[in-house]
Protein backbone atom coordinates (compact mmCIF):
# COMPACT_ATOMS: atom_id res chain seq x y z
CA UNK A 1 0.00 0.00 0.00
CA UNK A 2 1.19 3.21 -0.79
CA UNK A 3 1.48 6.19 1.65
CA UNK A 4 0.63 9.48 0.37
CA UNK A 5 2.61 12.54 1.68
CA UNK A 6 1.33 15.67 2.40
CA UNK A 7 2.28 18.81 0.10
CA UNK A 8 5.43 20.52 2.05
CA UNK A 9 3.19 23.78 1.58
CA UNK A 10 0.93 22.05 4.33
CA UNK A 11 2.49 22.62 7.33
CA UNK A 12 3.16 26.88 5.45
CA UNK A 13 -0.81 26.93 5.58
CA UNK A 14 -1.03 26.48 8.76
CA UNK A 15 1.30 29.23 9.81
CA UNK A 16 -1.29 31.44 11.03
CA UNK A 17 -3.73 28.30 11.65
CA UNK A 18 -2.30 27.57 15.41
CA UNK A 19 -4.20 24.34 17.03
CA UNK A 20 -5.16 23.15 13.59
CA UNK A 21 -2.82 20.63 13.17
CA UNK A 22 -2.91 16.84 14.25
CA UNK A 23 -0.62 14.58 14.98
CA UNK A 24 -2.17 12.14 12.09
CA UNK A 25 -0.90 15.36 9.76
CA UNK A 26 2.82 13.86 10.09
CA UNK A 27 2.21 10.56 8.69
CA UNK A 28 4.81 9.81 5.99
CA UNK A 29 6.50 13.08 6.25
CA UNK A 30 10.28 13.28 5.85
CA UNK A 31 11.70 15.31 9.40
CA UNK A 32 15.11 16.22 10.01
CA UNK A 33 15.79 16.66 13.81
CA UNK A 34 18.20 19.16 13.59
CA UNK A 35 20.15 18.94 17.02
CA UNK A 36 19.53 15.47 19.52
CA UNK A 37 21.18 17.45 22.24
CA UNK A 38 21.21 15.67 26.06
CA UNK A 39 18.89 18.30 27.80
CA UNK A 40 15.61 15.75 26.15
CA UNK A 41 14.05 18.14 24.42
CA UNK A 42 15.28 17.31 20.73
CA UNK A 43 15.16 13.25 22.07
CA UNK A 44 10.84 13.90 22.96
CA UNK A 45 11.03 15.45 19.62
CA UNK A 46 12.13 12.35 17.25
CA UNK A 47 10.52 10.01 19.55
CA UNK A 48 7.15 12.01 19.10
CA UNK A 49 7.36 12.02 15.79
CA UNK A 50 8.55 7.88 15.49
CA UNK A 51 5.46 7.55 16.92
CA UNK A 52 3.20 9.34 14.94
CA UNK A 53 4.56 7.05 11.28
CA UNK A 54 7.08 10.04 10.18
CA UNK A 55 10.64 9.05 8.85
CA UNK A 56 13.33 10.45 10.90
CA UNK A 57 16.86 11.76 10.29
CA UNK A 58 19.06 12.91 13.51
CA UNK A 59 21.73 14.92 12.59
CA UNK A 60 23.96 17.13 15.33
CA UNK A 61 27.27 18.33 15.01
CA UNK A 62 28.60 15.44 18.07
CA UNK A 63 29.66 11.99 17.92
CA UNK A 64 27.50 8.75 18.61
CA UNK A 65 29.90 8.31 21.36
CA UNK A 66 29.07 12.04 23.04
CA UNK A 67 24.99 11.70 22.41
CA UNK A 68 24.81 8.17 23.44
CA UNK A 69 22.78 8.64 26.58
CA UNK A 70 20.05 10.46 24.67
CA UNK A 71 20.24 7.84 21.51
CA UNK A 72 20.09 4.70 23.78
CA UNK A 73 16.76 5.94 24.17
CA UNK A 74 15.45 6.14 21.18
CA UNK A 75 13.59 3.34 20.54
CA UNK A 76 15.12 1.17 16.86
CA UNK A 77 13.33 1.34 14.12
CA UNK A 78 13.82 1.45 10.05
CA UNK A 79 12.39 4.50 9.97
CA UNK A 80 15.26 6.30 12.38
CA UNK A 81 18.36 7.29 11.46
CA UNK A 82 21.55 9.06 12.33
CA UNK A 83 23.89 11.76 10.44
CA UNK A 84 26.32 12.60 13.69
CA UNK A 85 29.75 14.17 14.26
CA UNK A 86 28.63 17.12 11.23
CA UNK A 87 25.70 17.64 9.08
CA UNK A 88 25.36 16.79 5.30
CA UNK A 89 23.90 19.30 2.82
CA UNK A 90 21.82 16.62 0.93
CA UNK A 91 20.28 15.84 4.27
CA UNK A 92 18.42 19.37 4.07
CA UNK A 93 17.20 19.17 0.56
CA UNK A 94 16.20 15.87 1.73
CA UNK A 95 13.36 16.86 4.64
CA UNK A 96 9.98 18.14 4.38
CA UNK A 97 9.90 19.64 8.27
CA UNK A 98 13.31 20.71 9.98
CA UNK A 99 13.17 21.09 13.64
CA UNK A 100 15.52 23.55 15.07
CA UNK A 101 16.96 22.87 18.05
CA UNK A 102 16.98 25.93 20.47
CA UNK A 103 20.82 25.83 20.28
CA UNK A 104 20.93 26.00 16.55
CA UNK A 105 21.57 29.66 15.43
CA UNK A 106 18.57 31.10 12.60
CA UNK A 107 21.80 32.18 10.17
CA UNK A 108 22.81 28.36 10.19
CA UNK A 109 23.88 28.06 6.72
CA UNK A 110 22.04 24.15 6.68
CA UNK A 111 19.19 25.98 7.25
CA UNK A 112 19.54 28.27 4.39
CA UNK A 113 19.82 25.26 2.17
CA UNK A 114 16.53 23.72 4.03
CA UNK A 115 14.47 27.31 3.07
CA UNK A 116 15.68 26.88 -0.53
CA UNK A 117 14.91 24.07 -1.09
CA UNK A 118 11.06 24.47 0.18
CA UNK A 119 11.39 22.84 3.45
CA UNK A 120 9.45 23.60 6.50
CA UNK A 121 11.46 25.20 9.56
CA UNK A 122 10.02 24.67 12.69
CA UNK A 123 11.17 24.63 16.77
CA UNK A 124 9.36 22.36 19.25
CA UNK A 125 7.45 25.70 20.42
CA UNK A 126 5.90 26.33 16.77
CA UNK A 127 4.42 22.97 16.63
CA UNK A 128 3.33 22.72 19.96
CA UNK A 129 1.62 25.83 19.31
CA UNK A 130 0.40 24.61 16.26
CA UNK A 131 -0.91 21.56 17.37
CA UNK A 132 -2.17 23.05 21.03
CA UNK A 133 -3.66 26.34 20.06
CA UNK A 134 -2.48 29.25 21.67
CA UNK A 135 -5.76 30.09 23.79
CA UNK A 136 -4.74 27.89 26.44
CA UNK A 137 -1.44 28.67 26.65
CA UNK A 138 0.63 31.08 29.47
CA UNK A 139 4.28 31.65 27.52
CA UNK A 140 7.05 32.94 30.58
CA UNK A 141 10.04 34.12 29.21
CA UNK A 142 12.58 36.56 30.76
CA UNK A 143 16.63 36.89 31.68
CA UNK A 144 15.99 35.76 35.26
CA UNK A 145 13.59 34.10 37.12
CA UNK A 146 11.61 32.56 34.49
CA UNK A 147 11.57 29.21 35.30
CA UNK A 148 10.31 29.74 38.70
CA UNK A 149 7.93 32.41 37.64
CA UNK A 150 6.51 29.26 35.33
CA UNK A 151 6.70 26.68 38.23
CA UNK A 152 5.18 29.17 40.64
CA UNK A 153 2.45 29.98 38.02
CA UNK A 154 1.69 26.28 37.39
CA UNK A 155 1.43 25.44 41.18
CA UNK A 156 -1.15 28.57 41.57
CA UNK A 157 -2.89 27.87 38.38
CA UNK A 158 -3.35 23.88 39.62
CA UNK A 159 -4.99 24.16 42.73
CA UNK A 160 -8.05 25.74 40.66
CA UNK A 161 -7.43 23.49 37.71
CA UNK A 162 -5.62 20.52 38.93
CA UNK A 163 -4.88 19.43 35.11
CA UNK A 164 -2.81 21.98 34.45
CA UNK A 165 0.53 21.63 32.42
CA UNK A 166 4.10 22.88 33.28
CA UNK A 167 6.85 22.32 29.92
CA UNK A 168 9.20 24.09 28.06
CA UNK A 169 12.79 25.44 28.61
CA UNK A 170 12.47 23.31 31.96
CA UNK A 171 14.75 20.87 31.97
CA UNK A 172 13.02 18.28 32.94
CA UNK A 173 9.97 18.81 31.02
CA UNK A 174 10.60 19.34 27.42
CA UNK A 175 6.78 20.23 25.26
CA UNK A 176 6.70 17.01 23.10
CA UNK A 177 6.84 15.08 26.35
CA UNK A 178 3.82 16.40 27.23
CA UNK A 179 2.22 17.28 23.90
CA UNK A 180 -0.26 14.16 24.05
CA UNK A 181 -1.21 14.77 27.43
CA UNK A 182 -2.24 18.27 26.77
CA UNK A 183 -3.91 17.41 23.57
CA UNK A 184 -6.52 14.75 25.64
CA UNK A 185 -7.20 18.06 28.14
CA UNK A 186 -8.40 21.31 27.78
CA UNK A 187 -6.69 22.50 31.28
CA UNK A 188 -4.03 25.73 30.95
CA UNK A 189 -0.86 24.92 29.75
CA UNK A 190 2.12 26.91 31.81
CA UNK A 191 5.26 27.42 29.04
CA UNK A 192 8.90 28.41 29.75
CA UNK A 193 10.23 29.75 25.85
CA UNK A 194 13.49 30.96 25.41
CA UNK A 195 14.64 33.61 23.43
CA UNK A 196 15.11 31.33 20.81
CA UNK A 197 11.82 29.78 21.02
CA UNK A 198 10.09 33.18 20.51
CA UNK A 199 12.48 33.96 17.67
CA UNK A 200 11.12 31.07 15.52
CA UNK A 201 7.06 32.20 17.21
CA UNK A 202 7.99 35.36 15.54
CA UNK A 203 8.90 34.69 12.53
CA UNK A 204 5.39 32.89 12.42
CA UNK A 205 3.61 35.76 13.89
CA UNK A 206 2.02 33.84 16.73
CA UNK A 207 2.03 34.62 20.77
CA UNK A 208 0.56 33.22 23.84
CA UNK A 209 -2.80 34.21 24.99
CA UNK A 210 -1.06 35.08 27.97
CA UNK A 211 2.80 36.08 27.93
CA UNK A 212 4.92 37.15 31.14
CA UNK A 213 8.06 39.21 31.08
CA UNK A 214 9.86 38.84 34.21
CA UNK A 215 12.80 41.12 33.34
CA UNK A 216 16.00 41.41 29.86
CA UNK A 217 19.01 41.68 31.16
CA UNK A 218 22.19 41.38 29.18
CA UNK A 219 22.68 37.59 28.34
CA UNK A 220 23.44 35.32 25.39
CA UNK A 221 25.66 38.28 23.53
CA UNK A 222 27.96 35.36 22.14
CA UNK A 223 25.17 34.73 20.12
CA UNK A 224 23.15 38.20 19.83
CA UNK A 225 24.71 41.13 18.31
CA UNK A 226 23.76 43.27 20.90
CA UNK A 227 21.31 43.63 24.33
CA UNK A 228 19.15 45.29 21.53
CA UNK A 229 18.61 42.37 19.31
CA UNK A 230 18.28 40.05 22.16
CA UNK A 231 15.60 42.27 23.99
CA UNK A 232 13.90 42.13 20.53
CA UNK A 233 13.90 38.08 20.31
CA UNK A 234 11.91 38.50 23.67
CA UNK A 235 9.49 40.87 22.70
CA UNK A 236 8.21 38.73 20.80
CA UNK A 237 5.90 36.71 23.27
CA UNK A 238 3.98 39.90 23.08
CA UNK A 239 4.69 41.15 19.82
CA UNK A 240 1.57 39.63 17.98
CA UNK A 241 -0.89 39.37 20.46
CA UNK A 242 -4.11 41.09 19.74
CA UNK A 243 -7.13 42.71 21.56
CA UNK A 244 -8.26 39.98 24.35
CA UNK A 245 -5.04 38.85 24.75
CA UNK A 246 -2.77 39.63 28.05
CA UNK A 247 1.02 40.89 28.94
CA UNK A 248 2.38 40.81 32.47
CA UNK A 249 4.93 42.79 32.52
CA UNK A 250 7.69 43.33 35.34
CA UNK A 251 7.34 47.31 35.96
CA UNK A 252 10.95 47.74 37.52
CA UNK A 253 12.95 46.39 34.31
CA UNK A 254 12.94 49.14 31.88
CA UNK A 255 13.08 46.66 29.28
CA UNK A 256 10.43 44.90 29.72
CA UNK A 257 8.23 48.38 30.93
CA UNK A 258 9.42 49.34 26.90
CA UNK A 259 7.17 46.61 25.50
CA UNK A 260 4.02 47.73 26.76
CA UNK A 261 4.22 50.52 24.29
CA UNK A 262 3.64 47.97 21.41
CA UNK A 263 1.10 45.50 23.35
CA UNK A 264 -2.23 45.17 21.71
CA UNK A 265 -3.76 43.56 24.08
CA UNK A 266 -4.18 44.38 28.10
CA UNK A 267 -0.65 45.31 30.26
CA UNK A 268 -1.11 44.06 33.75
CA UNK A 269 2.36 45.36 35.89
CA UNK A 270 3.68 43.86 38.63
CA UNK A 271 6.22 45.89 40.76
CA UNK A 272 8.72 44.96 43.81
CA UNK A 273 9.56 48.23 44.20
CA UNK A 274 6.27 49.78 46.21
CA UNK A 275 4.77 51.42 43.42
CA UNK A 276 0.65 50.96 44.77
CA UNK A 277 -0.96 51.97 41.35
CA UNK A 278 0.19 48.86 39.69
CA UNK A 279 -2.12 45.92 39.27
CA UNK A 280 -0.05 43.60 41.08
CA UNK A 281 2.96 45.18 43.76
CA UNK A 282 4.42 45.04 46.77
CA UNK A 283 4.15 47.06 49.67
CA UNK A 284 4.28 47.38 53.57
CA UNK A 285 6.01 43.65 53.75
CA UNK A 286 2.44 42.59 51.67
CA UNK A 287 1.79 41.60 48.56
CA UNK A 288 -1.45 43.28 46.43
CA UNK A 289 -4.03 42.81 43.68
CA UNK A 290 -5.32 46.48 42.39
CA UNK A 291 -8.29 46.10 40.39
CA UNK A 292 -7.96 49.91 38.80
CA UNK A 293 -10.88 50.99 42.10
CA UNK A 294 -9.43 48.62 45.15
CA UNK A 295 -6.00 47.46 46.24
CA UNK A 296 -6.34 44.41 48.02
CA UNK A 297 -3.95 42.17 50.08
CA UNK A 298 -3.52 39.03 48.58
CA UNK A 299 -0.60 37.77 51.02
CA UNK A 300 1.63 38.94 53.48
CA UNK A 301 5.69 38.12 54.44
CA UNK A 302 5.81 34.52 55.62
CA UNK A 303 3.01 32.90 53.37
CA UNK A 304 6.09 32.25 50.91
CA UNK A 305 9.45 29.81 51.05
CA UNK A 306 11.89 31.49 48.61
CA UNK A 307 14.17 33.42 49.22
CA UNK A 308 15.87 36.67 48.14
CA UNK A 309 14.18 39.88 47.09
CA UNK A 310 14.47 38.88 43.64
CA UNK A 311 11.93 36.52 44.35
CA UNK A 312 9.21 38.57 45.02
CA UNK A 313 9.00 39.88 41.58
CA UNK A 314 8.84 36.74 40.53
CA UNK A 315 6.11 35.72 43.02
CA UNK A 316 4.13 38.41 42.05
CA UNK A 317 4.10 37.40 38.37
CA UNK A 318 2.42 34.46 39.47
CA UNK A 319 0.06 35.81 41.33
CA UNK A 320 -0.99 38.21 38.21
CA UNK A 321 -1.26 35.11 36.54
CA UNK A 322 -3.90 33.80 39.24
CA UNK A 323 -5.86 36.73 38.99
CA UNK A 324 -6.40 36.41 35.82
CA UNK A 325 -7.38 33.09 35.60
CA UNK A 326 -10.08 33.70 38.38
CA UNK A 327 -7.92 31.95 41.69
CA UNK A 328 -9.37 32.84 44.38
CA UNK A 329 -6.37 34.69 47.31
CA UNK A 330 -6.73 32.01 50.22
CA UNK A 331 -6.39 29.28 47.49
CA UNK A 332 -3.06 31.54 45.87
CA UNK A 333 -1.81 31.80 49.26
CA UNK A 334 -2.11 28.18 49.69
CA UNK A 335 0.13 27.48 46.60
CA UNK A 336 2.68 30.19 47.74
CA UNK A 337 2.96 28.72 51.19
CA UNK A 338 3.37 25.07 49.50
CA UNK A 339 6.06 26.11 46.96
CA UNK A 340 9.91 25.43 47.98
CA UNK A 341 11.66 25.98 44.62
CA UNK A 342 13.19 24.64 42.16
CA UNK A 343 16.28 22.21 42.06
CA UNK A 344 19.44 24.15 40.83
CA UNK A 345 18.36 27.69 42.06
CA UNK A 346 19.49 28.44 45.17
CA UNK A 347 18.98 24.88 46.54
CA UNK A 348 19.88 24.03 49.69
CA UNK A 349 21.80 20.46 49.12
CA UNK A 350 23.42 19.46 51.96
CA UNK A 351 24.29 20.57 55.88
CA UNK A 352 27.67 19.21 57.04
CA UNK A 353 29.70 20.04 59.73
CA UNK A 354 27.49 23.69 59.95
CA UNK A 355 28.33 24.40 57.14
CA UNK A 356 25.26 24.80 54.16
CA UNK A 357 25.58 24.05 50.68
CA UNK A 358 23.76 25.37 47.98
CA UNK A 359 23.65 24.16 44.54
CA UNK A 360 22.84 27.09 41.99
CA UNK A 361 23.82 26.25 38.83
CA UNK A 362 21.03 27.91 36.70
CA UNK A 363 22.74 31.42 37.52
CA UNK A 364 24.87 31.65 34.13
CA UNK A 365 25.10 36.05 34.33
CA UNK A 366 26.89 38.03 36.72
CA UNK A 367 23.36 39.31 38.20
CA UNK A 368 22.44 35.93 38.94
CA UNK A 369 25.18 35.30 41.17
CA UNK A 370 24.80 38.92 42.34
CA UNK A 371 21.21 37.86 43.51
CA UNK A 372 22.49 34.55 45.18
CA UNK A 373 24.96 36.49 47.02
CA UNK A 374 22.22 38.89 48.27
CA UNK A 375 19.92 36.51 49.48
CA UNK A 376 22.81 34.16 51.31
CA UNK A 377 24.95 37.27 52.71
CA UNK A 378 22.03 39.39 53.72
CA UNK A 379 21.62 39.54 57.31
CA UNK A 380 25.13 39.54 58.70
CA UNK A 381 27.07 42.22 60.09
CA UNK A 382 28.63 44.82 57.91
CA UNK A 383 32.38 42.92 57.86
CA UNK A 384 31.33 39.66 58.59
CA UNK A 385 31.75 37.56 55.08
CA UNK A 386 30.53 33.86 55.37
CA UNK A 387 30.17 32.89 51.93
CA UNK A 388 32.80 30.92 49.91
CA UNK A 389 31.27 30.83 45.97
CA UNK A 390 32.43 28.68 43.83
CA UNK A 391 32.05 30.09 39.88
CA UNK A 392 33.11 31.09 36.53
CA UNK A 393 33.40 29.38 33.24
CA UNK A 394 32.33 31.26 29.81
CA UNK A 395 31.49 34.81 29.63
CA UNK A 396 28.69 34.52 27.00
CA UNK A 397 30.37 38.09 25.88
CA UNK A 398 28.49 39.70 28.24
CA UNK A 399 29.98 43.56 29.52
CA UNK A 400 32.17 44.38 31.30
CA UNK A 401 29.90 46.26 33.92
CA UNK A 402 28.31 43.19 34.93
CA UNK A 403 31.25 41.57 36.38
CA UNK A 404 32.20 44.85 38.10
CA UNK A 405 28.88 44.79 40.01
CA UNK A 406 29.58 40.95 40.40
CA UNK A 407 33.22 42.09 41.81
CA UNK A 408 31.30 44.55 44.38
CA UNK A 409 29.15 41.90 45.66
CA UNK A 410 32.07 39.38 45.86
CA UNK A 411 33.65 42.10 48.27
CA UNK A 412 30.93 42.74 50.41
CA UNK A 413 29.68 38.90 50.83
CA UNK A 414 32.51 36.31 50.36
CA UNK A 415 35.41 35.29 52.54
CA UNK A 416 37.05 33.08 49.51
CA UNK A 417 36.13 33.06 45.71
CA UNK A 418 37.04 29.55 43.73
CA UNK A 419 36.65 29.99 39.81
CA UNK A 420 36.68 26.82 37.39
CA UNK A 421 39.19 28.44 34.04
CA UNK A 422 37.44 29.99 31.24
CA UNK A 423 37.18 33.77 29.87
CA UNK A 424 34.72 34.74 32.25
CA UNK A 425 36.62 33.79 35.56
CA UNK A 426 39.55 35.82 34.04
CA UNK A 427 37.09 38.96 33.31
CA UNK A 428 35.77 37.90 37.42
CA UNK A 429 39.75 38.36 38.42
CA UNK A 430 40.61 41.40 36.71
CA UNK A 431 37.58 43.16 38.53
CA UNK A 432 38.37 41.72 41.65
CA UNK A 433 41.89 43.34 41.76
CA UNK A 434 40.67 46.94 40.57
CA UNK A 435 39.57 46.98 44.53
CA UNK A 436 39.86 45.40 47.97
CA UNK A 437 41.24 42.50 47.42
CA UNK A 438 39.29 39.42 48.21
CA UNK A 439 41.80 36.21 49.59
CA UNK A 440 42.10 33.67 49.08
CA UNK A 441 41.15 33.33 45.58
CA UNK A 442 42.10 29.92 43.77
CA UNK A 443 41.04 29.72 39.60
CA UNK A 444 41.71 28.01 36.81
CA UNK A 445 40.41 24.58 37.88
CA UNK A 446 39.66 21.99 35.66
CA UNK A 447 36.79 19.81 37.82
CA UNK A 448 34.23 20.29 40.24
CA UNK A 449 36.21 17.89 42.76
CA UNK A 450 38.98 20.14 42.75
CA UNK A 451 36.34 23.67 43.36
CA UNK A 452 34.59 21.53 45.84
CA UNK A 453 37.98 20.40 47.76
CA UNK A 454 39.24 23.64 47.74
CA UNK A 455 36.00 25.49 48.99
CA UNK A 456 35.71 22.77 51.82
CA UNK A 457 39.03 24.08 52.97
CA UNK A 458 37.99 27.50 53.55
CA UNK A 459 34.53 26.92 55.13
CA UNK A 460 33.99 27.06 58.92
CA UNK A 461 30.94 26.21 60.87
CA UNK A 462 28.35 28.97 59.68
CA UNK A 463 29.66 29.41 56.13
CA UNK A 464 27.63 28.42 52.98
CA UNK A 465 29.82 27.59 50.21
CA UNK A 466 27.48 28.63 46.98
CA UNK A 467 27.66 27.22 43.68
CA UNK A 468 26.69 30.33 41.84
CA UNK A 469 29.22 30.59 38.52
CA UNK A 470 27.95 33.62 36.80
CA UNK A 471 29.33 32.28 33.87
CA UNK A 472 28.20 29.23 31.19
CA UNK A 473 29.19 25.72 31.36
CA UNK A 474 31.00 25.21 28.02
CA UNK A 475 33.94 23.24 28.08
CA UNK A 476 33.85 22.01 31.12
CA UNK A 477 30.67 20.12 31.96
CA UNK A 478 27.90 19.17 29.50
CA UNK A 479 25.59 21.57 30.35
CA UNK A 480 24.63 23.86 34.06
CA UNK A 481 23.06 20.78 35.17
CA UNK A 482 25.41 18.76 34.59
CA UNK A 483 27.52 20.99 36.66
CA UNK A 484 24.76 21.09 39.14
CA UNK A 485 24.51 17.31 39.51
CA UNK A 486 28.72 16.87 39.81
CA UNK A 487 28.55 19.60 42.51
CA UNK A 488 25.56 17.13 44.19
CA UNK A 489 27.96 13.87 43.51
CA UNK A 490 30.95 15.78 45.43
CA UNK A 491 28.82 17.22 48.08
CA UNK A 492 27.54 14.02 48.92
CA UNK A 493 31.63 12.49 49.27
CA UNK A 494 31.73 15.43 51.86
Amino acid sequence: MSVAILPTNFLRRQAKMFGSLRPSDFFGMRVLVMGLGLHGGGLSVARWFLANGATVLVTDLKTRAQLQASISRLQKTRRLSFALGGHRHADFRWADVVVQNPGVPRESPYLAIARRAKAVIENEATLFFKLVGRERIVGVTGTRGKSTTAALAAAVLKTMYPKTILAGNIATVPMFAVVDRVLRSRAPVVLELSSWHLENLGEQHVSPHVAVVTNVMPDHLNRYRSIVAYAAAKRQIVAHQGEGDLAVLNWDNPWTKKFAASCRGTVVAYSATRQRKVPTAYADRALYWFDGHRRTRVASFGDWQIPGAHNLSNILAAIAVGELFGVPHGVIRKALRSFSGLPYREQVVAQANRVRYVNDTTATTPEATTAALRTFGTGLGKNERRIVLVAGGSDKGLPQESFAALAKAIRKYCKAVVLFCGRGSERIISELERGMAVRPVVSNLQTMAQAVTAAKSFAQPGDTVLLSPACASFGLFVHEFDRGDQFNRCIKKV
